[in-house]
């Protein structure tokens, strides 16, 4: 399973990486909802960011990042840094980091041994989940991780007694990117379908809720409001592109169900892995140019 896990995971990551070998632009922005305000937080040319998030208090962002010339278990690493890119240091070898509640620790992917977590010092690091799950999530107060079991479910962890709990009540074709409503009630996420894919709202009872239907779409985040929905999306058909899709970011309703993209994206430019800032005003999101 770890071989199958790290091969998803550089199918994934190749998709984008083309683009910034080639331009030497890879970075990670903010910007306000609407697109403006966008801010640097932090760019290295030589090398490519995967997944992206921020501190409860706004003033760290964790992320993953490999050299351009390949992503391996050796080479993909997690890294913090305030806000306005200073104090830049390594944690922990691994990908897919998310913050606790309390900014403490960092959960991660470890694609040897599963889900692990770890202080921001990159002291104390603890296997929570085996190398089954990843893709980790912290959930309420802390005292729960969701964990992606490998195209199949969304599990609770708790972190207390240990057990797991499954949310979907049959297998689902999961992808790379989920989340779980701040209710903890709902699971957003996308489902590939033949040249398209789907995102979908699932509640814990089953009603489903299909928000849109198109091209490529991942990395999927929740708004802290509960009301919407972050995701990256190709903008063109990714069959017909030879170093993957050019992706931009869209803002789905949950109410209403109108998906819009976010405005002010240059289409020169792929943008992916968004996450909001616990306050809800700012996204956060990786970037290269095509």
């Amino acid at each position: 399973m770890p071989e199958l896990r790290l091969k998803w995971a550089v199918t994934f990551a190749a998709l984008f990486a083309g683009a910034c070998q080639a331009a030497n632009t890879c970075a990670i922005y903010s910007s306000k909802l609407d697109g403006s305000d966008r801010q640097l937080v932090y760019a290295d040319p030589k090398l490519n960011f995967g997944s992206v998030d921020v501190s409860p208090d706004g003033k760290m962002v964790a992320f993953d990042s490999w050299p351009l010339n390949g992503l391996s278990p050796s080479t993909q690493q997690i890294y913090i840094c305030n806000i306005d890119g200073t104090g830049y240091r390594a944690v922990a070898k691994g990908g897919m980091p998310d913050w606790s509640p309390n900014g403490e620790l960092l959960a991660f992917q470890d694609y040897v041994t599963g889900v692990v977590t770890v202080g921001i010092d990159g002291k104390g690091k603890e296997t929570v989940s085996d190398s089954n799950t990843g893709n980790p999530a912290w959930l309420g107060n802390g005292d729960q991780i969701a964990l992606l079991e490998w195209f199949k479910n969304v599990h609770f962890l708790n972190l207390r007694t240990g057990k797991k709990r499954p949310f979907f009540d049959v297998p689902t074709r999961l992808q790379h990117g989920y989340a779980v409503s701040p209710t903890m009630s709902s699971v957003c996420f996308t489902r590939k379908l033949a040249g398209a894919s789907q995102l979908v709202v699932q509640e814990e009872l089953g009603n489903e809720r299909i928000l849109h239907t198109g091209n490529l779409a991942t990395g999927v985040a929740w708004h802290p409001g509960g009301k919407i929905i972050a995701f990256a999306m190709g903008i063109e058909d990714p069959n017909k592109l030879a170093d993957g899709p050019a992706a931009q970011l869209y803002l789905a309703n949950i109410e209403d169900g109108t998906v819009e993209k976010i405005p002010r994206q240059d289409e020169k430019e792929i943008f992916y892995n968004p996450c909001f800032s616990s306050d809800g005003k700012r996204i956060y999101f990786s970037s290269t140019l095509r």
